[in-house]
């Protein structure tokens, strides 16, 4: 979930993560519209949150097992 409005990338969020697929979502504050990114985050379920420019970076580091720089992680239930 990059950006957007309302809490439909929340929808989508549970659903990838329910299949075992990866949450990275948009750092609100480099969104131009943040709803999206905070419905995401509050959820509560596990995700990556990073800006734009570092999230390639991050899913190669996914895939390298390597994940870390440049994003912060919210475990499920750390809220907003």
């Amino acid at each position: 979930v990059l950006s957007g409005a309302n809490a439909d990338g929340a929808a989508g969020l549970r659903t990838v993560l329910s299949r075992g697929g990866v949450g990275v979502v948009q750092e609100p504050s480099t969104a131009e519209r943040q709803e999206m990114p905070l419905a995401a985050i509050a959820t509560g379920l596990p995700v990556h949150v990073a800006a734009p420019e570092v999230i390639g970076l991050l899913l190669a580091q996914l895939v390298a097992g390597t994940a870390g720089g440049g994003v912060r992680r919210r475990e499920q239930g750390a809220g907003a």
